[in-house]
């Protein structure tokens, strides 16, 4: 199996995440280790996790740094991806009500994140944000406002996304009409707001 050095100590690779993110075990602990390319990036990164902790958003935790390698070392996060309850059709008035939590610390702080559900895993009652997206928010549309939304309500678009990425997707009603779906988000905003 393969390995991966992180200050003298050798990590086998369980798996290959996203973003070169790895997946690794070292005595029977899981964990992830994060190169990066350059320090720029290291850095970025790690203001990023700051700027996240501060406005309440649940992260895995740093646990160390190689400055020299450029790898951080982060807790794995032993959860469900989102997506897989979406397809299964277990997404409920809790689960909107942590999205909007989220998503309603980031709006107040002008940050906006990827808020397609395979950046989110449910660990207890939280919804742990696992992608690197993080932008101002005056570089992109607000979540009520894009596409992104569309994915966690029943609609066509939810169901084609999660067929594409390889789920089977439960049978449901779905909403149809567009007048439909505005007013489903207008009123999952208003009680989730």
């Amino acid at each position: 199996m393969e390995t991966i050095k992180f200050k003298n100590k050798d990590y086998e690779i369980v798996n290959k995440l996203d973003n070169k993110k790895l997946h690794v075990k070292r005595n029977d602990k899981d964990f992830i280790i994060v190169p990066f390319d350059n320090v720029e990036a290291f850095n970025a990164y790690l203001t990023n996790k700051k700027l996240l902790k501060k406005n309440k958003v649940e992260r895995s935790k740093v646990l160390k740094k190689d400055k020299v390698a450029l790898l951080v070392l982060e807790q794995f996060i032993k959860g469900e991806n989102l997506l897989s309850i979406i397809a299964s059709n277990r997404l409920d008035d809790v689960c909107l009500k942590e999205l909007f939590r989220v998503y309603r610390n980031n709006r107040f702080a002008q940050v906006l994140l990827s808020y397609k559900p395979e950046n989110f895993v449910k660990h207890k009652k939280y919804f742990y944000y696992i992608s690197d997206t993080i932008m101002p928010l005056s570089q992109g549309i607000a979540f009520e406002r894009g596409d992104d939304i569309l994915l966690w309500l029943n609609t066509n678009k939810q169901k084609q996304y999660v067929i594409n990425k390889g789920y089977q997707y439960l049978d449901r009603m779905m909403l149809t009409s567009e007048a439909e779906i505005k007013k489903k988000i207008a009123l999952v905003c208003v009680a989730n707001w």
